[in-house]
């Protein structure tokens, strides 16, 4: 999808299970050696033949093509992956992020006062 950008859902298989679906930007990934990641436009020789002008790797260019494609599906994919989760605390050590958010809540108001 030209312009799209990168984005991620999930597929569903005739077997029922379901398998992630990466979007990636397809840009330059025809000049791009799926060995080296070296991009230039001469590397593109013709329509069908691909001839890396950093490494000297010859390939066909749509193989070489889909090789990168598949490499930038995985760089996405995989980050996605990275861990977010902050580090736990040390054993017997409460800090804010340790204490439960109820906790930290303000006490409540006292009940307004009806009739005065």
């Amino acid at each position: 999808m030209p312009g799209s950008g990168s984005r991620t859902s999930s597929s569903t298989r005739p077997s029922g299970q379901t398998c992630p679906l990466v979007f990636v930007e397809p840009a330059y990934t025809s000049q791009t050696c799926a060995e080296s990641g070296h991009v230039g436009k001469r590397n593109r020789v013709g329509q069908g033949l691909f001839i890396c002008r950093g490494c000297g790797v010859v390939a066909h260019a749509d193989r070489n093509a889909s090789h990168s494609i598949a490499t930038r599906g995985e760089s996405v994919r995989n980050a996605g992956r990275e861990s977010r989760v902050p580090a736990t605390p040390q054993r017997g050590v409460r800090t804010e992020e340790s204490t439960p958010a109820a906790s930290r809540a303000l006490p409540p108001s006292p009940p307004p006062q009806l009739g005065v």
